[in-house]
C-alpha cells in the first residue's frame, strides 16, 4: 500500500453493501490463504467451510449486522476489516487483508 491508501465504511447495520463484488474478491483470498497457512490448503472457493463459502456468495446477508470497512489503494480495493455485532455487549474485529 502507499500514501493515496484510504479507508471507507462501506457497510453499516441497515445499511446495503456498496460493493459486494470487491468484498467477495478480498474474502475468497483471506480464506484461500488462511486456510493454506493452517496447512489445509483448497484448490478453489468452491471446496472452502460452508461459512466461510456463504461469506463470498452473499456478503451482504453474511455481515449485515457488521460494520465492514474497505481500504483501496488507488482505487482498488486492498483490504478489509469486519467489526461483527457486538455480542454480550463486546464487539469482535475480523482483520481480512488481500487482493485479487
Amino acid at each position: 500500500m502507499n500514501a493515496h491508501t484510504t479507508a471507507d465504511v462501506v457497510h453499516g447495520p441497515g445499511v446495503l453493501l456498496g460493493d459486494p463484488d470487491a468484498l467477495a474478491a478480498l474474502l475468497t483470498d483471506y480464506h484461500l490463504s488462511t486456510e493454506a497457512e493452517k496447512g489445509l490448503p483448497v484448490a478453489d472457493a468452491s471446496r472452502l467451510a460452508a461459512r466461510y463459502l456463504a461469506e463470498i456468495q452473499d456478503p451482504r446477508t453474511a455481515f449485515a449486522d457488521d460494520t465492514v470497512f474497505l481500504a483501496v489503494d488507488d482505487g482498488v480495493p486492498a483490504g478489509c476489516l469486519v467489526v461483527t455485532a457486538p455480542d454480550a455487549g463486546t464487539a469482535e474485529p475480523s482483520c481480512r487483508i488481500g487482493g485479487p
